[in-house]
This record gives C-alpha cells, structure tokens and sequence, in this order.
C-alpha cells in the first residue's frame, strides 16, 4: 500500500531482481505513496513495475475473484503530475456481489467509495513513541483491523521499514498475511 521505496532509491535494480524471485500465483499489486515521490516518481514506477508488480493508479483488477482497487497518494499531485485518486473508473465494471480491497496509502476512509476492505499504511504506526498518539489524532485510526460503523473493514500496517531515522520504538515492523475466505454475505 505504498511506501516501498524512500527518498534515497539506492539500488533499486538489486531490489527489484530480489523481488522478482517471489512469484506470487496471483499477481503482485502495488500503489505510490508518498515516499514513492521522495524517490522520484518515475524512478519509483519503473522500480516497481520491474520487480513484478502491477501498479494500479486509479485502476483495477481482479485476482482469485476479488476485485482489488489500488489509487495513488495525494502527493503525487502536482503541477507536472496528475495523480489517479478516482475510484470511479475503477469501480464501473464492478457489480453488488464483488469483494472489493480497496489499496490507498493513507488511512483515510472516503464514505461514497464502495469496499469491502480497505488496505493502508503510511502512519508507521507512529514508529517512535509517542507519535503512536500524533497519528491517531490526525487520522483518527490505529493500526490493525477495525470495523467501521457500516461494517466495512479497515486494516491499517505498519510497514516494515522507517522514514526519517532508521528507529523504531514502541512500533515493530510488520508484513501482514491477510487471508480472505469465501462465506455467506
């Protein structure tokens, strides 16, 4: 859910020939953060397009019968740039039976977007204490699963590296492993 890359972009071909050796049955789905931009978008682009991953910017695709829905960061926006934040596009093929994953950077629910879930990062949770209390306050979420009131799901990582200081306190890292099983809905 973005923030794969950061401002430096060192090495990123080494990267990208590391990740190409994981090759996921479905398919591997990304979508630019804001670190993406410190790095350069284009650069950021051509990184994750030659690690294997499909970039959906404002687009979507369906992988083992789940519509996944990726937008870019706002912070792509700029003069030069247009970022893809509509899901409109996105979502005119899908129908009221589809599981929707909605992947946005920042944990920022839009109530007239259709999802199922919702997959974001960008808070670090909080990654030094007590920014943890900074994070919630501005995004008013925590890290991990919450239900929304409409019953939607919110799942909010960590991430698994830093900005700014190479630290972490009171905030591990994670990689998350969601599984998402058929059922009555």
């Amino acid at each position: 859910t973005g923030d794969i890359v950061d401002g430096q972009g060192d090495d990123l071909d080494a990267l990208a020939r590391h990740f190409q050796t994981y090759t996921p049955p479905l398919g591997a789905y990304a979508v630019i953060g804001n670190h993406e931009n410190y790095a350069g978008l284009e650069n950021s682009l051509r990184f994750l397009r030659s690690a294997g991953f499909t970039v959906l910017r404002g687009e979507s695709a369906i992988a083992g019968g789940i519509i996944l829905v990726g937008v870019d960061d706002p912070s792509t926006q700029t003069p030069d740039q247009q970022a893809r934040l509509d899901t409109r596009k996105a979502l005119a093929s899908v129908s009221a039976n589809d599981f929707i994953v909605l992947l946005k950077h920042q944990p920022v629910v839009d109530s007239d977007t259709p999802f199922d879930l919702q997959l974001s990062g960008h808070i670090h949770g909080g990654q030094i204490f007590p920014f943890v209390y900074l994070t919630r306050l501005v995004y008013g979420v925590h890290t991990g699963l919450t239900e929304l009131a409409d019953g939607r799901l919110l799942y909010v990582n960590r991430g698994a590296g830093t900005w700014g200081p190479p630290i972490r306190l009171f905030a591990p890292p994670e990689i998350t492993l969601i599984m998402i099983e058929s059922g009555n809905r």
